[in-house]
């Protein structure tokens, strides 16, 4: 009897250890996504996240850094929020959304953060990857 219930367990478990795990399980956090160096679309921009920094408008990872900012990565139900800060204040707000391998952005100009990137009379960018963060 204890054999036949031990086994009715084992078969019912089995397939529940052996599923695959969805793929949005999968992901790395924003923190961890985010992590390297990127190029505004038009390729006008580069912007190196590192750790919770970023550096923004220089040439390479190792000299010429750029505008640094601190980072605040925020989920606001299914909104991504951005904010970057020079001197411990808020100078940036942005919304961001991952779109396959891009970082889709919507701003406006100054403080005010978009609630949706269908606002009207938003800024929006796309940024492209061009390397990952140095281990």
């Amino acid at each position: 009897m204890i054999a036949r219930v031990l086994f009715t367990i084992a078969m019912i478990a089995a397939p529940l250890v052996a599923a695959p795990v969805p793929k949005e399980l999968k992901q790395k956090p924003d923190s961890e996504r985010i992590l390297g160096v990127w190029m505004i679309e038009n390729g006008s921009t580069r912007w190196y996240f590192v750790g919770d920094k970023l550096f923004a408008g220089g040439t390479n990872t190792t000299d010429n850094k750029g505008i640094e900012y601190g980072i605040a990565l925020r989920t606001n139900g299914a909104m991504r929020e951005m904010d970057l800060s020079e001197r411990g204040k808020v100078s940036h707000s942005y919304i961001f959304k991952f779109v396959d391998d891009d970082i889709h952005i919507a701003y406006y100009s100054g403080d005010r953060r978009p609630t949706d990137f269908a606002e009207a009379g938003i800024n929006k960018d796309v940024l492209k990857r061009v390397s990952e963060a140095k281990k």
